[in-house]
């Protein structure tokens, strides 16, 4: 169980908290529509409902809200292209594992989740931020409350230990089955192909009038000089504001107080702990324990290698489940704990150190708690003078005189693109990454001299864009390239032609056509390629889109495909299944691993599926396309 606890800071549900990112994965399974979620219509204003579970619309577009507050799309795009279908599933099987793990007793301790989010926050605090004060910079600007999260990382760990001891429930797979498939894996195929040029079609007439401007009419886009744009960036930072804020002792001595939880350290024990799968081989590690042994070293000596021993870790006792929480706080320094049997298995644990609560005192924490609530003074001064700013701009206002009185920081960018980049193909918004995509919406949806509304960016800044100068769009004349725009409309119909004459012959071919007499009637020669595999590097000649068609292909079948200036139909003409009995063992034992880390996969999807069905869950189609689909602003 502490393994999983661990693997909850890779969690994709953290990082979609965190980040923004949609995140929309439960092992992998939400993207496939296990157990049929979306199966049937409910009424009213609740989206999915089950036995036990009732998700309203409203707390969903909640969800979907902060899901795609850094996507840059719209519900409604999100809906055409399944994201919203997605995100339902996700919060369902969130929810239905939470339910399970509740069920089966394991629950996260407050010191486990503490650890968590102080692993978590590291990486947003950069430039020496307080983790703390990052943490709730990006959680306020996710629209979520501190409970709100710390609620979600206890939820996560839990799933994400019950999810692990699922998945690494023992497969058995029989030999034969891991050399068939490792036949079929490492198989060849012989090739024949041949090429029909797009050169080989003649006498195409040239353009009418009438068909030359409909072409550029078309294709006027590939003729066009885009419209470019400068524009003024003012920027509004944390230190800007820093030097107005003092902190007095009264405040820290508040902070403190309010904090008290967070420095109060309750009883702990430190304890080595191992969970076997057998109880057989739980008594064989008891007992070599209690024979003189350490418990890492019982564990190497019963079971042949140390992966049931889970090392040492300090426990709060509602930081372990209830099953094996009161032996392990009834029993003394240095004994024994155990066999427990729960449901991940048999635990057997050393309780290696008795820790008493304790305090950390005010003058060992004073300088952290200062440099917090500055930065959280900070970050509210800053928040407040970006509204004030806001406000100022939408009433009117000059941005060069609030650039004075707030003494901003300005930069000139441009001419640029719809993209941000320059004549010169310089992106000159690459440093702010994903923060640059809002400023070139807004800097392109205002007019000259308008300043757009203030935005605030991932690092804590705020930015106000504001449209200079604008060069629209134009087109180069169609006479001007009436010559080049003649030649290649000839050679577009030229390879519709020949890719018709292609189609019809990739026709004949699969109604019983002899091969060879197609390439021999259509003047091409056959190129044959001796034994290919499907991952390696597709011959010039078919190419890789190609070849990985040929692999899906019975012996006598044929593909289509693009090559330089033609079309290529290939036929796969002799397949050669691989020999297992001819291969190094090591290789067959690492199929054999990769294979029951897919059936692990596999078996965790049929618990997923049992959840659900149990569960009985129905979704409110009509509620979905009603809130998200097209025409629903």
């Amino acid at each position: 169980m502490l393994n999983a606890l661990r693997d909850g800071a890779k969690s994709g549900f953290l990082k979609f908290i965190l980040l923004g990112f949609m995140a929309l994965a439960v092992g992998g399974l939400v993207l496939t529509d296990v157990g049929g979620f979306f199966r049937g219509g409910i009424s009213s204003n609740v989206v999915a409902e089950g036995k036990g579970i009732e998700i309203s619309i409203r707390e969903f577009d909640t969800t979907v809200r902060r899901a795609l507050a850094t996507q840059n799309i719209s519900s409604q795009q999100a809906y055409q292209m399944g994201y919203i279908n997605a995100i339902l599933r996700n919060e369902l099987q969130m929810r239905l594992f939470s339910r399970d793990a509740e069920r089966l007793g394991l629950r996260v301790g407050d010191d486990l989740v503490t650890q968590q989010i102080s692993k978590i926050a590291e990486p947003l605090a950069e430039g020496g931020q307080d983790k703390g004060a990052a943490l709730k910079q990006v959680l306020r600007a996710r629209g979520i409350t501190e409970g709100q999260f710390i609620s979600s990382v206890r939820q996560e760990m839990a799933n994400t230990a019950l999810q692990n001891a699922i998945a690494s429930s023992g497969v058995i797979l029989p030999d034969l089955y891991t050399k068939q498939f490792y036949a079929a894996k490492n198989q060849s195929r012989d090739v024949r192909a041949f090429v029909l040029k797009n050169s080989g079609i003649k006498d195409i007439e040239a353009p009418t009038e009438e068909q030359l401007t409909a072409y550029y009419e078309a294709n006027k886009m590939q003729y066009a000089t885009p419209e470019m744009r400068k524009l003024t960036l003012a920027i509004l930072k944390p230190e800007m504001v820093t030097d107005t804020i003092d902190i007095t002792e009264d405040e820290i001595q508040e902070a403190y107080e309010y904090n008290i939880e967070a420095y109060t350290k309750q009883e702990r024990r430190q304890v080595q702990q191992a969970i076997l799968s057998t109880p057989e081989l739980a008594n064989n590690v008891a007992k070599k324990i209690a024979a003189g042994s350490s418990l890492k070293k019982a564990v190497q000596n019963v079971t042949g290698d140390v992966s049931a021993y889970l090392g040492q870790n300090d426990f709060a006792q509602n930081g372990l489940p209830e099953d094996i929480a009161g032996p392990v706080f009834a029993a003394k320094q240095g004994e024994t704990v155990g066999p427990l049997q729960t449901a991940l298995g048999w635990h057997v644990m050393v309780v290696t150190k008795l820790l008493d609560a304790e305090v950390e005192p005010l003058d060992k924490v004073r300088a952290e708690l200062k440099k917090a609530l500055l930065q959280e003074r900070s970050l509210e001064t800053l928040l407040e003078t970006a509204n004030i700013i806001d406000d100022r701009l939408a009433g009117g206002e000059d941005l060069d005189i609030l650039v004075d009185e707030f003494k901003m920081s300005t930069r000139t960018v441009g001419p640029i693109k719809r993209d941000g980049v320059n004549k010169k193909n310089k992106n000159e918004l690459e440093a702010y990454g994903e923060d640059a995509l809002p400023m070139l919406e807004v800097g392109f949806d205002y007019e000259t001299g308008e300043s757009a509304p203030v935005i605030e960016t991932a690092d804590g800044q705020f930015v106000i864009v504001r449209v200079d100068d604008i060069t629209p769009l134009t087109y180069a004349p169609l006479e001007d390239i009436k010559t080049g725009l003649e030649k290649q409309y000839i050679e577009q119909q030229r390879s519709l032609m020949n890719r018709a004459r292609a189609q019809d012959m990739f026709a004949s071919l699969e109604g019983g056509a002899d091969f060879k007499e197609l390439a021999k009637n259509a003047g091409a020669r056959i190129q044959t390629f001796s034994k290919l595999k499907a991952d390696q590097d597709a011959p010039k000649l078919i190419g890789p889109l190609a070849l990985s068609r040929l692999f899906t292909k019975n012996q006598g079948e044929a593909v289509l495909g693009e090559t330089d200036g033609g079309i290529v139909i290939a036929q796969v003409s002799e397949i050669y299944f691989a020999d297992p009995d001819k291969t190094k063992k090591e290789d067959l034992e690492d199929l054999t691993e990769t294979l029951r880390s897919e059936s692990s996969t596999t078996f965790l999807a049929t618990y997923v599926d049992r959840l659900i069905n149990k569960a009985d869950i129905k979704i409110n189609d009509r509620l979905l396309a009603r809130t998200y689909g097209m025409g629903s602003e």
